[in-house]
């Protein structure tokens, strides 16, 4: 992904929320081993597609080894979908650890 590419602001907001878990995993190890657990239980498998897009997800979030999980080679639309499901089930896990979430979408115009 380019530097200021179309998806930009979503891994910075990923980067984000990881600082946000390992604070989590500093000051309350209990509650950052049940948003794990959390995570790794609603994201299945998919958490590869998220830690291909944004490495240091990988660091903040403790999941076991999924050398098993493969990223098929899949049609454009299926990779998408494939994709927003991971995103959706991910901020719905986060939403329930760090009430007050919020994403500003600007320049929208600028998204493919």
């Amino acid at each position: 992904l380019k530097l200021r590419g179309p998806y930009f602001g979503i891994i910075s907001l990923f980067r984000e929320l990881c600082g946000e878990i390992l604070e989590l995993r500093r000051t309350n190890s209990d509650r950052y081993q049940e948003l794990c657990r959390s995570i790794i239980s609603e994201v299945g498998g998919e958490i590869v597609l998220l830690t291909n897009i944004v490495p240091v997800l990988e660091e903040a979030i403790e999941f076991p080894a999924m050398a098993d999980v493969v990223v098929a080679d899949q049609g454009n639309k299926e990779a998408k979908e494939r994709l927003k499901y991971a995103f959706l089930q991910f901020f719905r896990v986060i939403t329930r650890y760090f009430h007050h979430l919020v994403i500003v979408l600007d320049d929208l115009q600028w998204t493919d």
